[in-house]
């Protein structure tokens, strides 16, 4: 069967836009495929701001082994 338009709502609609239509993958999907769109960015800004104190915290501890084996052992 060829289909050569139809109405979405108060829109008429040609052939090749109800076959793009057709071809949408399901709500949920969609949802699904957004909802992580979005998470993502969010994501890498929460490791982006705690990237500097993650690295504080490396180089107090590295300063600290440093002192403990420079100090005279008595």
């Amino acid at each position: 069967m060829r289909i050569t338009g139809a109405v979405m709502g108060d829109k008429a609609i040609d052939g090749d836009a109800v076959t793009r239509l057709a071809a949408l993958p399901p709500r949920e999907i969609l949802l699904a495929k957004l909802a992580g769109g979005m998470q993502a960015p969010v994501g890498t800004l929460a490791g982006l701001l705690a990237a500097p104190l993650r690295n504080l915290g490396s180089a107090l501890a590295q300063v600290a082994e440093q002192k403990r084996h420079a100090a005279p052992e008595a």
